[in-house]
């Protein structure tokens, strides 16, 4: 069972180090349909434990979950949009923060709860918040400009859709698609968002975040991520 033993922090939410390769496989074919069957089971096993715990999140249901899942790993924060009075809709800070610290509390509840439920921490959330959080990296990037956080080599694999050790080898000196690296303070190899963002385009599995036009959309977004960004 998982007893929630850390690796250094590599993103926002380390994985068990001995489900890293189970990890691994995972994220090239990661869907909705995957995070939906998962969730449904630790429920299932959880029961009033999870429901006890959740009855007082914002509106905390599978259309928020999906959005989360569509942002970190489409680009698409659509789902994050309310409707105006003129029928049109605008990004909607709340229903962002909202779906974000509802899956920070399934995680948590797993951790504490989980062991005695046999409930195994549950890859797909861990892995739509690692890649919300790696995305909100890229996007405050391109919204506000330098100075604005890293990625680890993990990260990049995550948004990319590919196995950590691929993205390893494009790092490597020799690589025929090199990825460039830095090394942080506490050892961990990081890449700076923008040689993120060059590298990440021309990958097949990934996809851009369709940014908004409009400012006041573009301020309201960057609030929220700079947020994100700096308290995660």
């Amino acid at each position: 069972m998982d007893k929630v033993k850390r690796e250094t922090r590599w993103g926002l939410l380390a994985i068990p180090q001995y489900r890293r390769k189970e990890f691994d496989r995972l994220v090239p074919k990661l869907n909705f349909e995957m995070v939906e069957y998962e969730l449904a089971g630790i429920e299932s096993n959880l029961g009033a434990v999870m429901n006890s715990m959740l009855e007082n999140l914002f509106q905390f249901d599978r259309k928020m979950l999906k959005h989360a899942f569509d942002y970190g790993f489409h680009g698409d924060f659509s789902g994050f949009s309310a409707f105006n009075v003129d029928g049109s809709r605008t990004f909607a800070p709340y229903m962002f923060t909202g779906a974000l610290e509802a899956l920070f509390y399934i995680n948590k509840i797993i951790e504490v709860f989980g062991f005695d439920y046999e409930v195994e921490s549950s890859l797909s959330i861990i892995a739509i918040l690692n890649a919300v959080s790696a995305r909100s990296v890229l996007d405050r990037h391109k919204l506000n400009g330098p100075p604005g956080g890293h990625l680890s080599i993990q990260e990049i694999a995550l948004l990319a859709r590919m196995q950590e050790v691929s993205v390893r080898n494009a790092a490597a000196p020799s690589s025929t698609t090199p990825l460039a690296t830095q090394k942080h303070e506490d050892g961990l190899t990081i890449v700076v968002p923008e040689e993120a963002e060059r590298w990440l385009l021309k990958r097949r599995g990934f996809q851009a975040t369709m940014l908004p036009s409009d400012k006041q959309e573009r301020k309201a977004l960057l609030e929220v991520l700079d947020n994100w960004v700096l308290t995660s």
